[in-house]
């Protein structure tokens, strides 16, 4: 939980013969992060036998999707399921004689009903042509094989004295002569009464020819929708399979794949291959430390929490897992900057809410997960301050009782107010500061011990430094240390400073104004909670539902609602914003490297690790 899970590299050497056999078993197994070979002396291996067929096929399924997806015809994709792979894994040519099936019904209609909608397009054209002459009992088509030319235009455009005028009057026939161009106008195009009724017969005996085609369209997806929806996915994880030896390194005999295992499940890989391919298989543990990739391993209740430790990377297989430290800080100081009870209760509810919406994007659930959990503390914290919607609960039992409700306005208990006792807010702010950068550099020391003594003494000398300065500042308010102390740790402090400079350089030197500065830059939690704070009491004392308003209060109420219901989610924002960035820059930079690549095991999809 602390620390990435710890990686092994390893070469699988195996008899070529039974690679195929082999290849297939560890993708099953799901535990190798694969490699490419590095073994020199070998030469780079080739894809398994079906590769090509698995290929053209994948070539083939996208594009018949996206025809069908051109014609409106949407397959929805499914996850694998291991059913449908085990059905067939082994029966690659079943999939392959009804995938071409299925294709072939497919790809004809699908060209008809191309065929039909191009040839619908031009009799529509024609309709439309039929319509604007419809007013001539010509027969145009009489006209196009004469040799006199002729146009069509309006009323008021007519200069010649040979024109045959529409039944309406608003069009005429101009005919202009021996040799000149002719409209545009097909040439079997006869009177436009005889025609509209043509080009009518036409488009219908089309669209119902495109309605069959659509049924029968839809009859094969419906039949073929389990097949189809899954054949993809299916696909591509033979494709993975297929193409996975091009990593291996090979000689005439053997072939050699290497990747990463995590520790915990290297005898179960071992045990398995040794169990079932017997000599044919060999595990060889290679001493390499560099290019691990990295695993988390944590607990469901602080997932959402690694989705936010792990937003900007991975760490590094050196690093910490930040993961449960920001369990610990996150919630405490998303509280303590939302910090009411009414508010707290606004976003859990909210957050119950959003969790069935968004149940199947997995990101989404991890954002509302964290914000749930943050909100109890949020709750926590608004009593401590004693704020309920703004109020402190002796002002909500009051409105309360004057609406009836059966509570008496007692004090039950004295909160911290923001608004009155700022300097105790700020305060706490700051020992929450003190308290995180604290951890980032014990951790930071933690870090850098095993690659570098000097580098991790510089985190030692930070604590030391965080710690005196500490002392020093409070005594310089409360005079609590005896006056032969203080030389001591003037001392003190300069000597780490000296140990800073030692360890880190002069850069060192110029970051002891960036800690100050960014133990400083927890005040935020004070001041962007005080902003909320002053916005409640803002909508209550212009909006807060009394008896004494009567029917007014029927658009008082919803008001005050909508209006808390705003202030509360900007309180959320500037929470996760604030405090998202507290963790991220000023804790992160103390002890956390990052840069750290995922461990990708090839595996099915639906293989849990």
């Amino acid at each position: 939980m602390f620390k990435p899970v710890d990686m092994r590299k390893v070469a699988i050497v195996m008899d070529k013969r039974i690679k195929a056999d082999v290849v297939a078993r560890l993708q099953e197994l799901g535990v190798l992060h694969l490699t490419t070979s590095r073994f020199s002396a070998l030469k780079k291996d080739e894809p398994l036998s079906h590769f090509q067929l698995v290929s053209k096929l994948l070539v083939d399924v996208r594009t018949l999707l996206k025809k069908l997806e051109i014609a409106g015809f949407n397959v929805k994709q499914r996850e694998l399921s291991p059913a449908f792979f085990k059905r067939y894994e082994h029966h690659l040519q079943d999939v392959v004689k009804r995938f071409n099936a299925i294709n072939e019904q497919l790809t004809t209609l699908l060209s008809e009903r191309e065929t039909l909608l191009k040839e619908l397009e031009r009799w529509q054209e024609r309709k439309s042509l039929a319509q604007s002459l419809l007013g001539f009992d010509v027969d145009f088509s009489v006209l196009m094989r004469s040799q006199f030319s002729f146009s069509i235009v309006d009323k008021d455009e007519v200069k010649a004295e040979r024109v045959v005028w529409s039944e309406d009057g608003s069009k005429a026939l101009v005919f202009l002569g021996i040799g000149q161009d002719k409209p545009d106008l097909p040439l079997d195009f006869g009177k436009p009464s005889e025609e509209l009724k043509k080009c009518e017969a036409e488009i219908e005996r089309i669209r119902k020819r495109l309605g069959e085609v659509d049924v029968e369209i839809s009859k094969i997806l419906t039949k073929e929708q389990t097949f189809l929806s899954q054949l993809l996915p299916f696909l591509n994880v033979l494709s993975e399979r297929f193409s996975s030896s091009l990593n291996f390194a090979k000689s005439d005999e053997l072939v050699v794949a290497e990747g990463w295992v995590p520790v915990p499940r290297l005898k179960t890989l071992k045990d398995v291959l040794n169990k079932e391919f017997r000599n044919g298989v060999e595990v060889l543990e290679l001493d390499e430390k560099e290019g691990k990739p990295v695993l988390l391993n944590n607990p469901p209740l602080l997932k959402p929490f690694e989705f936010l430790a792990t937003f900007l990377s991975l760490p590094s297989h050196n690093d910490f897992d930040p993961t449960f430290f920001v369990f610990l800080f996150f919630p405490f100081m998303y509280g303590m900057v939302v910090g009411d009870v009414g508010y707290a209760l606004l976003s859990m509810l909210l957050s119950l809410v959003l969790l069935r919406v968004v149940a199947r994007y997995r990101v989404l659930v991890m954002v509302v997960k964290l914000w749930l959990y943050s909100s109890v503390f949020a709750a926590l914290w608004g009593v401590v301050f004693d704020e309920w919607f703004g109020m402190p609960h002796t002002e909500l039992l009051r409105l309360l009782h004057e609406f009836g409700l059966p509570v008496q306005p007692h004090t039950l208990y004295h909160g911290i107010s923001r608004m009155h006792d700022l300097s105790t807010v700020m305060v706490m702010s700051l020992v929450v500061g003190l308290v995180q950068i604290f951890v980032g550099f014990v951790l930071g020391f933690l870090v850098e011990w095993r690659e570098s003594k000097k580098a991790a003494m510089a985190k030692l000398a930070w604590v030391l430094f965080l710690a005196v300065g500490t002392a020093l500042v409070v005594d310089s308010f409360v005079h609590s240390l005896p006056n032969t102390l203080h030389t001591p740790l003037y001392v003190l402090m300069l000597l780490t400073v000296v140990v800073i400079v030692w360890g880190e350089g002069l850069m060192g030197l110029f970051e002891v104004p960036g800690v100050v500065s960014n133990v400083l830059s927890y005040v935020r939690i004070a001041g962007v909670g005080v902003v909320g704070v002053v916005l409640a009491e803002i909508i209550n004392e212009f909006l807060a539902p009394s008896p004494s308003l009567g029917v007014l209060n029927l658009i008082i109420f919803p008001l005050f609602i909508v209006f808390h219901f705003a202030n509360a989610f900007l309180a959320m924002f500037e929470s996760l914003v604030q405090v998202g960035r507290l963790n991220l820059v000023e804790f992160y930079s103390k002890f956390y490297h990052g840069g750290g690549k995922p461990f990708k095991p090839f595996s099915l999809p639906f293989k849990k690790r």
